[in-house]
């Protein structure tokens, strides 16, 4: 958590790692749900900054069968076009990968920080921090275990 993985990246790198060992085993929800039992104690501080959202109270996963923000004629994901998939064609995937990014660098620098304030060194670990995480993309490989076997080519 100190890395600032989400439960999903943490549970991928599991099954990566240890993918004969079922004791290694964890679902993301028994992840949320062991911190924020925890956090009502001492640890609560810590344990909220770890979390990508920073949220002290936790919303409740919505129930089966029950859809919310409903989109009307909502094409399946199934039949989009197939270069989505394979990531072509600009715009169909530039825009989320953008609005990510922005996500994950809110955790180290809030909405309106000047990043003049900042070191070239302290953006330097940052850039390390966030090309360090597993990426579900890759199968939750990083992004650096991936491009040594390209460049070696």
């Amino acid at each position: 958590m100190q890395r600032r993985y989400s439960p999903e990246q943490i549970v991928g790198r599991l099954r990566r790692q240890f993918p004969d060992d079922p004791e290694m085993r964890v679902s993301p929800e028994t992840i949320y749900q062991s911190l924020y039992v925890q956090s009502r104690g001492a640890l609560r501080r810590d344990l909220i900054k770890c979390l990508r959202t920073g949220r002290a109270l936790r919303r409740p996963c919505r129930q089966a069968g029950k859809r919310r923000n409903r989109i009307p004629d909502m094409i399946n994901i199934s039949q989009r076009p197939a270069e989505a998939d394979d990531r072509v064609v600009p715009g169909h995937w530039w825009q989320r990968a953008s609005e990510n990014t922005n996500g994950l660098l809110r955790q180290y620098f809030p909405k309106g920080t000047d990043l003049c304030a900042h070191s070239a060194l302290d953006l330097d670990w940052v850039a390390t921090e966030l090309n360090d995480r597993p990426r579900k993309r890759l199968g939750f490989a990083k992004p650096i275990e991936e491009i040594g076997p390209l460049l070696l080519r």
